[in-house]
């Protein structure tokens, strides 16, 4: 391979000389540094072509690449990046080669298998189209890229995966543990979980041929076969790497400094100076005071335009930041933009924060000139994992690693120079006026007021002359008592991890939460709320204006099992906030309906009249009232939570703030979108505009090719006597779509329904990470297992599986839904009585006539009485098998339900569910909790793409 070729093919530049020395010194042989330290602005995150190019000529690296960011920032390069290696992969003829070393083309189903197409490199990140998608999951023999925080990455490793249901998360865990890279970007954020990493990867060490590995590690269990399950990899990233006498981080050389660009930005100007706040002055009145001399300045002398970022460690200084200029450009310059920058936004609106940024200039290298003056107000959220560039910079003082974050930020490119005022507003006050936070405080404005002084009067704090002032070992002790200090954190043990990875349990006092093995034990940590909209909620309401109520437990189960909230719906903030903003929300819409008390339904609804007179669909949903359910309680699976399923407006108002926050803390908030207060993706509490939902006309998921709107799941209500599509969902191509669930919502007073809650899913299209595979057409039992085992085999060809393990594998997969001949299941799956048996049906399953049955449960057993296509009973590889195939819908890690099992009396059948839960702990001892997982994800892919596949038996009804 020709690196310097492929890389600028693939990236659009021409690579640094650091990036090809890691490639041909580290990546391209297999063996990856300790950690990678560059500084801020030279292209850490093109490591991932690097990764890629090097998997593209045969280097031992693992398949999946997991870049991770440790802020919920509105927009992150690597998203921007990895978005751009998959578009030129897929479009740039002269990368052919990668494509083959990367193994990116697959049968054509539509020539029968006799020609190859292209797909495109999985990638799955944290907004836009990619958000939270399955297609990194589909195929774990196949090259993906997942970009993610801490949060979203380490709660999935750890089998505790946030959002993400029990029968879900061994097959995150599995495609995570197992085959993975995982870069952590500035390392130095986010320390616990780096030793966290660090903890997985040297506890799945195995035993070597060469003997350079003599020991098992705690997590890998006893087997392996030919290398199996793959090992997880771990590089930590950052500029501003702690000194760790143990670690030789690839970093810059003096041959490096040599390169043009290279020397432009570590020479970038950069003028710091640093001005005390006066006793009793505000510190926002400060910032936005000095940001707009700036501009002045810049407009006076060089007669242009400013990008200034004004830097607050608070939120509501930012705000006030931000209002303050907007009121003062209002005035004096009109045509000036100020844009606030905060955490807190829902994911959805991230693509238009990213396109604002960029509109004003400020993500990347400039390429016009600027026509108006750009405020950029930021919090932590604009500090790290974006492409932030502008022209001056006004801060507070913070803690010395977030320092050279926030001047990164500044002539990033290096050109021209730059003015850097930082307002030392005192000494920490409050819960942070301790010892350490107060010598830490000293400490920075001791390091920065000892920086080397520049011409113009203040002190040097470019990215060279900062390395420089750090390389100094005389100034080692200060830099770390000047760094935030690495929270204490519990160790990682294998009994820990085995009872997380007991997921079929709902419930187990065993299992802990996993925060504090994530980020440490945080004293001031605020808890979160995460809030979701939503025009549907699973309600009962009478339709001549009577009560409203929560629909029975098993159905609100149900409806969020099939519409379960996704990551582009997401506002994660902090608990206090949401519940001031609850309240507030709650006091204003009692106060209107009890201005509309004679008919509150009409505030709200449309009427049927107004609906026939205008055209428009007719509005069916529930009313919102005054003691009816507004929202929703969720826990970290998608489970109604167990204190309290639902709120109603006069629940909110009538509960304390402390109520409410030891109610929402760590719950997920799924709301009536008529509640409104959401703008520009932010809790607002003054607006009553209602916010782009999942379930409504305008949620656009994402786009085809050709760039039309794309949806994958939608729910509505239509009349219970009306069982076709409504019209939009013929506009969408009726016949692509399925009803998955299917619940009365509206009723007479006499119980009839009048309407109907549907939840309907796209075949085979951008599932979610935690959706079922929706099959095209209904799946004859014998057709659907016969290409799950092809799938199998496919798969375990492409990873090279020894011939024996590849044996096992596929028999597992051709007998794994033997289950499902049964009656039972049949019938209540809607199954055609002619052609059968199914394995896969177009109606929803009739959950009450199917009373729990497990039809993998039965499968498991028969299998063991029958056995698997003359595989030896004796082979360790037999008991194997009947795992995978009892666990491949996520039951049997320990537990599976015997209810609906009428092959045997109840105490046998409770003896085969204890025999499979002894088996799954003797095989986790034997594989280890994330090679268990593994084998179990390969049956499960491979059952999922023969779901998806579209020309088994054309003939079926």
């Amino acid at each position: 391979m020709e690196f310097d070729r492929e890389f600028k093919t693939l990236t659009g530049n021409r690579p640094f000389p650091w990036q090809r020395r890691l490639f041909e010194k580290h990546f391209s042989c297999g063996a990856l540094p300790s950690a990678v330290n560059i500084p801020t602005g030279l292209g850490k995150t093109a490591i991932m072509a690097i990764w890629l190019l090097a998997r593209a000529a045969g280097a031992a690296l693992p398949r999946r690449l997991v870049y991770v960011v440790d802020r919920r920032a509105v927009v992150d390069q690597a998203t921007a990046f990895a978005e751009k290696l998959q578009y030129r992969l897929r479009e740039d003829e002269r990368l052919e080669p990668v494509r083959r070393g990367l193994c990116l083309y697959e049968p054509d189903p539509k020539c029968g298998g006799m020609a190859e197409r292209l797909r495109s490199l999985p990638i799955s990140t944290l907004r836009g189209q990619h958000a939270n998608n399955r297609a990194w999951m589909a195929d774990p023999a196949a090259p993906a890229i997942i970009v993610g925080t801490v949060d979203m990455v380490g709660s999935r490793l750890l089998f505790e995966g946030y959002g993400v249901s029990l029968r879900m998360r061994p097959y995150s865990a599995a495609l995570l543990g197992c085959d993975t890279l995982v870069m952590l970007d500035e390392a130095h954020l986010s320390r616990p979980f780096e030793r966290l990493l660090r903890a997985i990867e040297e506890g799945q060490r195995r035993p070597t041929a060469d003997g350079t590995e003599a020991a098992y590690g705690y997590f890998a269990g006893s087997a392996t076969t030919n290398g199996f399950p793959p090992p997880f990899r771990v590089l930590p990233l950052s500029a501003t790497l702690v000194h760790n006498p143990d670690l030789e981080p690839f970093g810059l050389k003096d041959d490096d400094k040599e390169n043009e660009t290279i020397r432009t930005r570590l020479e970038a100007r950069k003028s710091l100076k640093v001005e005390d706040l006066e006793a009793g002055a505000g510190l926002a009145d400060l910032l936005a005071e000095r940001a707009w001399g700036l501009m002045q300045a810049r407009a006076a002398t060089a007669g242009e335009m400013l990008r200034v970022t004004i830097y607050c460690d608070h939120r509501k200084d930012a705000e006030k930041v931000a209002k303050l200029l907007e009121v003062r450009a209002k005035k004096e310059v009109p045509e000036a933009a100020v844009v606030l920058f905060v955490g807190g936004r829902r994911v959805h609106e991230r693509k238009n924060a990213a396109e604002k940024l960029e509109e004003h200039g400020l993500i990347g290298e400039a390429k016009t000139a600027r026509q108006v003056p750009v405020f950029l107000v930021a919090t932590s959220a604009g500090e790290v994992g974006i492409d932030l560039d502008c022209d001056d910079m006004v801060c507070d003082l913070v803690a010395w690693e977030r320092m050279v974050q926030r001047l990164g930020r500044v002539n990033r490119y290096g050109k021209g120079s730059a003015t850097v005022q930082v307002i030392d507003q005192g000494l920490p006050g409050g819960k942070k006026a301790d010892e350490v936070n107060i010598a830490r405080h000293k400490t920075v404005r001791c390091l920065l007021d000892t920086l080397a002084p520049d011409e113009a009067g203040g002190r040097q704090a470019g990215p060279g002359a900062l390395a420089d002032f750090a390389a100094d070992p005389s100034r080692r002790a200060r830099i770390a008592a000047a760094t935030t200090r690495m929270p204490l954190y519990p160790a990682l043990t294998r009994p820990l991890v085995d009872a997380w990875a007991m997921t079929s349990l709902e419930d187990y006092a065993g299992r802990p939460e996993i925060a504090p093995w994530l980020r440490g034990w945080v004293e001031d940590d605020e808890p979160q709320t995460t809030v979701i909209w939503r025009q549907y909620l699973p309600l009962r309401f009478s339709a001549d204006g009577g009560a409203v109520r929560v629909q029975a437990a098993r159905e609100v189960q149900a409806f969020f099992k099939e519409a379960p909230p996704r990551t582009a719906e997401l506002l994660e903030t902090e608990t206090g906030h949401v519940v001031e903003w609850f309240k507030r929300r709650a006091r204003k819409h009692l106060a209107e309906l009890k201005k509309a008390a004679s008919s509150p339904a009409a505030l709200y609804n449309n009427s049927a009249d107004d609906g026939e007179k205008t055209g428009e669909r007719k509005d069916l949903r529930a009313p919102l009232t005054e003691k009816g359910p507004i929202a929703f309680l969720l826990d970290g699976a998608n489970r109604p939570d167990r204190r309290e399923v639902a709120l109603s407006l006069a629940a909110i108002d009538g509960r304390s703030p402390k109520e409410l926050r030891d109610l929402l803390a760590g719950k997920r908030l799924v709301v009536d979108a008529r509640l409104g207060g959401i703008r520009h993706g932010l809790l607002n509490d003054g607006t009553d505009e209602q916010p782009p939902t999942i379930d409504d006309d305008n949620w656009v998921e994402r786009r085809d090719d050709s760039g039309a709107p794309l949806r994958t799941l939608t729910v509505e209500a239509r009349p219970a006597d009306h069982r076709e599509a409504l019209q939009s969902d013929s506009e969408r191509g009726a016949d692509d779509w399925q009803d998955v669930l299917v619940v009365p919502y509206g009723e007479t007073a006499e119980g009839e329904a009048v309407s109907e809650l549907v939840v309907r899913k796209r075949h085979g299209e951008g599932e979610s990470e935690d959706a079922r595979a929706v099959a095209r057409k209904a799946q004859r039992l014998e057709e659907h297992q016969r290409r799950a085992g092809e799938e199998a085999d496919r798969i375990a060809a492409a990873l090279d599986l020894d011939p024996e393990d590849r044996a096992m594998l596929a028999a597992a997969a051709r007998h794994h839904d033997d289950g499902k001949d049964a009656q039972r299941w049949q019938r209540a799956f809607n199954a055609a009585r002619e052609g059968g048996p199914y394995a896969k049906t177009m109606g929803p399953p009739n959950q009450h006539l199917l009373n729990g049955y497990r039809h993998e449960l039965k499968s498991a057993v028969d299998a063991e009485r029958n056995g698997l296509d003359g595989l030896d009973r004796d082979d360790p590889r037999f008991e194997l098998a009947l795992h995978l195939i009892a666990a491949h819908h996520g039951h049997a890690r320990p537990a599976i339900g015997v209810e609906g099992y009428d092959d045997l009396p109840p105490s046998e059948a409770e003896a085969v569910a204890h025999a499979i839960a002894m088996r799954f702990a003797r095989l986790q001892r034997k594989w280890g909790p994330w090679g268990l997982a593994w084998w179990e994800a390969l049956l499960r892919a491979a059952d999922q793409a023969a779901s998806r596949c579209p020309n088994l038996n054309e003939d079926a009804s």
